[in-house]
């Protein structure tokens, strides 16, 4: 059976929208969150791209196509790298404040 989109069930649809979407005091938190880290990756793209264009126009082409492969692998060895240091500094640090100095010292 096909739905009908009848104004009932849209106001029903709109008002269900509407309680997801309200801004309660954690959501206002969260997006205290969001907006700071967003332009941060922003900013960060824009002046790889600044730099990318630097790079391309001094150096030529062959130059920045080996960049870039340098630069993703490197990129994604750091990020993984990363990934791990950062999971094993909070589970350390948990762990060293329940005081089970044996799961610090692994």
């Amino acid at each position: 059976k096909v739905p009908t989109c009848s104004a009932k069930w849209l106001r029903k649809k709109a008002m269900f929208t509407w309680t997801i979407l309200r801004l309660d005091e954690e959501t206002r938190r969260i997006w205290r969150l969001v907006l700071p880290f967003t332009a941060s990756a922003l900013v960060e793209n824009v002046t790889e791209l600044i730099n990318l264009a630097l790079v391309s126009r001094a150096l030529g082409t062959n130059a920045i196509l080996a960049w870039i492969m340098v630069d993703t692998v490197m990129g994604t060895t750091a990020t993984f790298t990363g990934g791990c240091l950062e999971t094993i500094t909070s589970l350390g640090s948990m762990a060293y404040g329940a005081r089970n100095y044996v799961l610090v010292g692994q």
